[in-house]
């Protein structure tokens, strides 16, 4: 006869079956493929998780396309060739199938996606549709592979972030991750300082990299990024976001594990070398002051600010430091590096004196080689993301972009002053629209916008147009948390008063 006193556990034997079965196939794969392959067949169990995961919620496809956005780099680099690219439009493919799937058993709050980044989008969306058009464009290859990041990227990246940040919680997960990502990235440049490069890393270093990343200041260290400017433009924004945020957050330990990041943010941007990477901060910090509109700290932070500024520029100590003298160089207008770009400008305003529309997207600087070889610009480097946009869009698509960049921003110091009711939720958005106001600055010297920088970045922006949601809904619960306490004081007040009859 059966015993059924006992329970039959026939779920734990089934994991326990699949586990051993996965074992098995994953020693197979690293064995006979190599670590590659075996970390890719490894990574299955994780995604098939947050596949289910992100039907339910999902914001978890989107913290999956993050993660993948910091490893795409590291194979873009090992494989040049390869469309590793692709990865990233399958992912962004999976976040909106989720929440279109998601939106047929729950309700979904459609109207998030009619915000200002949306609209602005929109606007730049058309206008570069209409520069597909543009009769200087020598090669409409170049043009048509450039609308990912310029217009399809930040409007699908903007979809997902206004409709699976739920939430407020859910912003917190975003940076959890984005910190543990940062946490990570700066190791890794710690590595490349204090052990040494990858044979790959190596070859690319003193290979096409020698001339930025081989300098008398000494080596510019990248981490998994495709250049150190945009490692250190990386780190200087998750500096500004962790360290401000931090003030924000009730939980002990979180504001611990921010601090942690924002340390670890300060010394992968210091050696990374990237000068212009300072200006986000001090930018970011100054700006925060004002809109705190607390006299005190914004004395204080101004105060800062001019003593080192007036460091960096009037005086010559510490020079004996790398990190300082880069960042002195800064100030230099007789720096050889600054002189090549002002060169590289008279160079590109005088061929663009006659081009108000520009000379098609995908067409300035050294990446426009892979398809017009022998053009003019082609063999310009552009420096800068404002130099880019003028070349490719011309003067008018630089002013629109410009314009709509200042209005997201200019739409996050108005809430924070004159809108949002929550501490929490204002000192946050004040936090996002400092960080993208030092961004914007940085730009002029930097094109910063590729893998993972392009999806934090437009999902910055994204983010600040849902402030008034959080708002709304933490304002919510702390008047059901007040009213809660007021009918239990009520209550006590008539259960006393019936003990004293």
């Amino acid at each position: 006869m059966a015993d059924y006193s006992r329970p039959r556990n026939y779920g734990a034997v089934l994991i326990s079956l699949v586990l051993i079965f996965g074992v098995f196939v994953f020693t197979y794969a690293f064995i006979n493929y190599g670590y590659v392959v075996g970390l890719a067949v490894t990574a299955v169990p994780l995604v098939v998780i947050v596949l289910i995961l992100g039907i339910r919620e999902p914001v978890w496809h989107f913290l999956l396309l993050i993660v993948v956005n910091y490893i795409l780099p590291i194979y873009m680099r090992r494989y040049p060739e390869a469309p590793i690219g692709l990865a990233n439009d399958v992912l962004m493919a999976l976040n909106v199938f989720a929440i279109l799937l998601t939106g047929t058993y729950k309700h979904i709050q459609w109207k998030r996606i009619l915000n200002g980044f949306m609209l602005t989008m929109v606007i730049w969306t058309c206008y570069c549709i209409l520069e597909l058009a543009n009769p200087r464009m020598v090669s409409f290859s170049a043009g048509l592979s450039s609308t990912r990041t310029y217009f399809v990227y930040p409007l699908v990246i903007g979809f997902i972030v206004s409709l699976s940040f739920e939430k407020f919680k859910h912003l917190f997960w975003f940076f959890n991750v984005l910190g543990a990502l940062t946490i990570a990235s700066a190791i890794k440049a710690m590595v490349q300082k204090y052990i040494g490069f990858t044979p790959i890393e190596e070859e690319w270093v003193y290979g096409p990299g020698r001339v930025t990343h081989v300098l008398w200041s000494g080596i510019r260290y990248f981490s998994i990024f495709t250049d150190a400017g945009s490692f250190g433009s990386a780190m200087g924004i998750a500096l500004v976001i962790f360290s401000i945020t931090s003030l924000y957050v009730k939980n002990n330990g979180l504001r611990v594990y921010y601090w942690i990041v924002s340390l670890f943010a300060l010394y992968g941007m210091l050696i990374s070398g990237t000068r212009s990477s300072l200006i986000i901060p001090i930018v970011a910090y100054v700006a925060f002051a004002f809109l705190t509109k607390n006299v005190k700290v914004s004395v204080i932070t101004a105060i800062g600010a001019t003593a080192i500024l007036l460091f960096l520029t009037t005086s010559n100590m510490g020079n004996g430091n790398s990190v300082i003298r880069r960042a002195r160089s800064v100030f230099n207008t007789k720096d050889p590096s600054f002189q090549a770009r002002q060169s590289n400008q008279r160079l590109i305003r005088a061929y663009m004196a006659n081009k108000p529309f520009g000379v098609g997207m995908g067409h300035g600087g050294g990446k426009a080689k892979a398809y017009a070889p022998d053009a003019y610009l082609s063999q310009i480097p552009t420096d800068s993301w404002f130099v880019m946009m003028w070349t490719e869009t011309g003067i008018i698509g630089l002013i629109l972009r410009l314009l709509l960049y200042l209005y997201v921003i200019g739409y996050g110091a108005w809430i924070v002053l004159f809108k949002l009711k929550d501490k929490r939720v204002r000192g946050i958005t004040a936090t996002i629209t400092v960080a993208l106001l030092g961004t914007f600055v940085n730009l002029y010297a930097n094109e910063i916008l590729q893998f993972p920088n392009i999806t934090v970045f437009y999902a910055l922006h994204a983010i600040i147009f849902l402030a008034p949601y959080f708002d709304e809904e933490l304002t919510k619960e702390a008047s059901d948390a007040e009213a809660a306490a007021k009918s239990l004081k009520q209550l006590e007040a008539t259960v006393e008063e019936v003990e004293q009859e």
